[in-house]
């Protein structure tokens, strides 16, 4: 509820800041502090002073709610921009530990995002496992398995059985993949 109410105050204060501000500032430059003055003629000149400062603004705006964790948008521009220009294969976008989730299965969810055009998927979820320490190596996993049930489900198999299920599908721009582990076969696994 909290976090809604910021979202809301963030988008009023963004729109705001957004639109009045550039206004006022292009007014000064090509019509001096107290309308007295006509400095600059041209109605192009006085629309791209206008859309400069717009431009200013927003990214401002947009940094500032991506500081303060109330908007994601800048960090999903440069993630998108990582992603498809070559930065690296995938992040990470979060972690869910909740044992009574009903939109999860199994204990948690660590999610990520890919390139939505990504082909050889059975690889790339092999590989993020295998690069996430906190997974591969405290759970000491040697030898996974992934296998594509239908479109958009995967299944990781460890010693044969199934240590976590993942759900691909389109998120925007990216491809959102959710990996959905079990706790309880996890730790069975590093007991035995």
């Amino acid at each position: 509820m909290g976090e809604t109410i910021m979202g809301l105050l963030y988008a009023i204060f963004s729109i705001f800041i957004t639109l009045f501000f550039p206004k006022q500032i292009t007014n000064v430059i090509c019509y001096g502090r107290h309308r007295d003055r006509e400095n600059i003629k041209s109605k192009k000149i006085y629309c791209l002073i206008y859309v400069f400062w717009t431009s200013f603004f927003g990214l401002f705006c947009l940094m500032m709610g991506s500081a303060s964790g109330v908007n994601n948008t800048f960090d999903r521009v440069l993630d998108y921009y990582g992603l498809n220009f070559g930065e690296y294969d995938y992040f990470e976008a979060a972690s869910i530990y909740d044992e009574h989730d009903y939109k999860h299965e199994g204990d948690f969810t660590l999610v990520y995002y890919i390139r939505k055009n990504e082909d050889n998927l059975d690889d790339l979820i092999k590989q993020i496992v295998q690069e996430n320490n906190s997974i591969y190596k405290r759970y000491q996993l040697s030898e996974i398995d992934v296998v594509s049930e239908t479109k958009g489900i995967y299944y990781i198999y460890e010693k044969g059985e199934v240590i976590a299920k993942v759900v691909v599908e389109n998120d925007g721009l990216l491809k959102k993949v959710s990996y959905q582990w079990s706790r309880e076969k996890l730790e069975r696994n590093l007991g035995g």
